[in-house]
């Protein structure tokens, strides 16, 4: 049997978004696969209060942007003071500041330990000699959390060698998002009623390319030919008294046909309590937490053609694709879903297994550990190898 690893886990997100939320679920399931897992989080971000995994937490003042905390003398005085005590096995960073950071202190590293980069976002990675370098002589195995993400690093990614580099789609947790978390009386008070039962929701943070105008669009579009519908939009900063979000309420005519909320404690259910889910996204999407979260609920999705959306929701049989910006596409699928239960029923049920076949926590933490043993019996990067193998 395989030894057991330490496995030191870093993230710089500031906020709980899907990086720390697929952070956080990585570091349960290698607890749970036996391993010894610290998790490096910032002194001054706001995630640390919502961290589930039953491991050891070190706050490290990284330099967060917009200059929230930390000073980079500070930051790899902590960094280097953190290897010395926890003689890691491997270093896994999932975030440019930290991978910078670390891959300096290689050599302070332990002879045997490796570094592990996740990249989790589709913007186009620079190609800079500084890169260049960091991810070929400093970087041990590098993985993305999509195709799509993967793509975003280009020559870089594509010059590593084959057993370097990985594709290991992010997971959900099947036991909080899952169809018995369906709530009637909290579909209730999210609006829906005898006369009106079909409740469409998107959920995601107030930001312009998660398309809160394009859902609204076809919200109104909805709603104008089924009178059975209300819409629910939740997440961080939405507010329905916000001038934008009133203009366009009034413009699409959504007075008492829409219910707004900002941030909700009990996402699983919210998310189990729709009929369908919705994602408008302009872009982004590197691994579409709340996507994979809708099918493991049992919930019908429509979501936009971008990032890695593609590749989570197969077309026609677990949801349907349709293009960005485009709310007359996207409220003819909604109708779709809405006028026929059996189509809903059946992507729903698809839908449902594809999240247990594909993104089920107990997978990602057996593709993360093979990656890591990989790296482990490899040799150790650096330039000159990497020259040899390019």
């Amino acid at each position: 049997m395989s030894r057991p690893l330490t496995v030191l886990l870093a993230n710089t997100a500031a906020r709980w978004i899907g990086e720390a939320a697929g952070t956080d679920l990585l570091a349960r399931v290698l607890h749970e696969r036996g391993h010894r897992v610290v998790m490096v989080v910032p002194e001054g971000g706001s995630i640390h209060p919502a961290l589930t995994a039953p491991c050891r937490i070190v706050r490290v003042p990284w330099r967060l942007s917009g200059g929230a905390s930390g000073s980079l003398p500070a930051q790899y005085r902590a960094a280097a003071r953190l290897l010395r005590e926890v003689q890691p096995d491997i270093v896994h960073v999932g975030r440019g500041q930290e991978h910078w950071c670390l891959g300096l202190l290689r050599p302070w590293m332990p002879a045997g330990c490796r570094l592990v980069r996740t990249r989790h976002v589709v913007l186009p990675m620079r190609q800079v000699w500084s890169n260049r370098w960091l991810f070929r002589a400093r970087t041990d195995a590098v993985t993305a959390v999509s195709q799509a993400t993967f793509a975003g690093l280009g020559q870089l990614g594509a010059h590593l060698p084959e057993e370097r580099r990985r594709v290991v789609l992010g997971a959900v947790d099947m036991q909080r998002f899952a169809p018995a978390r369906r709530d009637e009386a909290l579909r209730a008070r999210l609006g829906a009623t005898a006369e009106r039962p079909l409740l469409v929701g998107c959920l995601g943070r107030w930001q312009n390319i998660k398309g809160p105008d394009v859902f609204l669009e076809a919200m109104g579009r909805v709603i104008a030919t089924c009178p059975q519908v209300h819409a629910v939009m939740a997440g961080r900063k939405i507010n329905p008294e916000h001038p934008r979000l009133r203009a366009w309420h009034e413009k699409w005519q959504l007075e008492g046909r829409i219910t707004y909320l900002g941030m909700v404690e009990d996402v699983p259910a919210l998310v189990a309590s729709l009929d369908v889910g919705v994602i408008a996204s302009r872009g982004s999407e590197g691994f579409s937490r709340i996507a994979v979260e809708y099918m493991a609920s049992g919930v019908p999705v429509v979501a936009t053609r971008v990032g890695a959306l593609p590749e989570i929701v197969r077309d026609g049989e677990t949801g349907r694709l349709v293009p960005s910006e485009d709310p007359g596409a996207m409220a003819e699928s909604i109708v779709a879903l809405v006028r026929d239960a059996t189509i809903r029923r059946t992507l729903a049920e698809r839908a449902l297994r594809e999240a247990h076949e594909r993104f089920a926590p107990e997978r990602l933490g057996r593709e993360m550990e093979a990656v890591y043993r990989a790296a482990l019996a490899a040799p150790r990067a650096s330039l000159s190898t990497s020259r040899s193998r390019a």
